[in-house]
């Protein structure tokens, strides 16, 4: 995955089996990331290097699943095990899972079977920060400043009074009512 809009497709990289293999599964990395799992709580990592992350922060994680039969089911942690973002239990294309990591999250992934038997396929992951403009309700606050998914790193500080609506999109536009 690359910074600032990590995104993986075709042949993954950076992913690494744990003991999908080692117990009697498969880990493979043809043109997708396919997994298959025995056991409950096998799974394989993305190291935080390659998906880093700011404890605080809401994160949007995308992904195409395909299940390949058996009862299905995978848990989408942080690197180490120690917070749940989401689980994957149906086939889709897009699916989006938002989560804010905890204190001490730093980044990465574990994908981890939830039931004795799964497999699927996961390709064209996309981690971004969510997009605050992309709300429908915006709140007064302090705000990182984000650009099409992009972090710049720049903090904006504001107060909404008076709008009677709030567009969203690549430019955020406020229309005002009359006075």
């Amino acid at each position: 995955m690359s910074e600032p809009n990590r995104t993986i497709t075709g042949t993954p990289i950076d992913w690494a089996d744990f003991d999908l293999s080692s117990s009697g599964g498969t880990y493979a990395e043809i043109n997708a990331l396919v997994l298959e799992a025995v056991a409950i709580d096998k799974y394989c990592t993305l190291l935080a290097a390659s998906a880093p992350m700011t404890a605080g922060i809401e994160y949007t994680l995308q992904l195409d699943y395909a299940s390949g039969g058996g009862d299905g089911g995978w848990i989408i942690q942080d690197f180490t095990g120690v917070q749940e973002f989401g689980r994957i239990v149906a086939s889709g294309t897009g699916q989006l899972i938002t989560f804010t990591p905890n204190a001490g999250i730093t980044g990465g992934f574990r994908i981890v079977s939830r039931t004795a038997y799964g497999l699927g396929n996961f390709d064209n992951f996309s981690l971004k920060t969510r997009d605050r403009n992309e709300s429908k309700t915006p709140t007064a606050g302090v705000w990182n400043w984000i650009t099409n998914g992009k972090n710049l790193g720049e903090k904006i500080y504001f107060k909404i009074t008076g709008a009677k609506t709030i567009l969203s999109g690549m430019y955020e536009y406020l229309i005002r009512g009359a006075r």
